[in-house]
């Protein structure tokens, strides 16, 4: 069985893309220039914030904390795996794994309240619309997780056999998928 977390690419996309973030770091203009639905900018956004695969990779490494802003994710095949792994499972399931807003992947309701208590009837009268615009924004997403296999494995994407996959919960092996002698038991989510 192979053990995979949709958040290992959430953590990684929302490190990277969430407006705070990229407001930390200065950088809110250019990232707001692109369109992430549009494929040159969208392989740009990948080299420029996640990075490409190393090509010579140590067969294994005890710890990794090589993540910064500008940093490649991995620093052994060993955490390449893991992040190839749960990658081809969030794209076979065609998974929304990221709160964060890409440009020109917008899953905002034009109008929508802030706040849920403020919702209302209007607001469901144009769900007709926002349903299918959502559609249009999860094949964006899926569309964009797809160049980001293609930036980092040398590999046509071919999707897992779901049946050899268990999705793991426990929090340690979620948060710190670099450090495997501190994920403990393992838990899974149930079928």
């Amino acid at each position: 069985m192979i053990d995979v977390s949709p958040d290992h690419i959430g953590d990684l996309l929302d490190s990277r893309f969430l407006q705070d973030i990229i407001e930390h770091y200065c950088e809110e203009e250019e990232f707001e220039s692109l369109d992430f639905s549009c494929e040159s900018d969208a392989r740009y956004a990948i080299r420029r914030w996640i990075g490409n695969e190393p090509k010579f990779l140590p067969e294994e490494s005890k710890y990794s904390f090589n993540i910064n802003l500008n940093s490649n994710m991995w620093s052994s095949k060993q955490h390449k795996k893991l992040f190839k792994e749960s990658l081809k499972y969030v794209l076979t399931k065609k998974l929304i794994v990221s709160g964060a807003q890409l440009p020109g992947i917008d899953f905002n309701i034009k109008g929508a309240p802030k706040e849920f208590n403020a919702w209302t009837e209007s607001h469901d009268k144009n769900w007709i619309w926002t349903e299918r615009h959502c559609k249009n924004a999860e094949n964006a997403h899926h569309r964009f997780l797809m160049l980001l296999w293609d930036e980092w494995f040398d590999e046509p994407f071919t999707p897992a056999d779901l049946d050899l996959y268990r999705e793991r919960v426990d929090r340690n092996f979620i948060s710190f998928p670099f450090n495997p002698d501190c994920w403990g038991d393992a838990e899974y989510k149930e079928s």
